[in-house]
């Protein structure tokens, strides 16, 4: 998503981080191959996806248990789409 509205600002003459300022979201390899890269928020995966099996595996033995909200932590990665406010 970024990177599509990355390729739009430039067909604009938008540039980034000039005029705008622009960050994606995963993390994903193809972020630092853009130019500038891409600042983005890194989602640990695998710990995602432990979260994920382990209330899988809670709900399977308990279906009446009451849901509960997980915050999981992320980490701003900052590279070259964002300017200094």
């Amino acid at each position: 998503m970024a990177y599509g509205l990355w390729r739009a600002f430039r067909r604009q003459d938008v540039r980034v981080p000039e005029d705008i300022s622009l960050a994606g979201f995963d993390d994903r390899e193809e972020a630092t191959l853009m130019d500038p890269p891409l600042t983005t928020v890194r989602v640990r995966k695998m710990e995602l996806g432990q979260a994920c099996m382990r209330t899988l595996l809670e709900r399977l033995h308990d279906p009446e248990m009451a849901f509960t909200e997980r915050v999981l932590s992320t980490e701003l990665v900052v590279r070259g789409t964002v300017r200094r406010a």
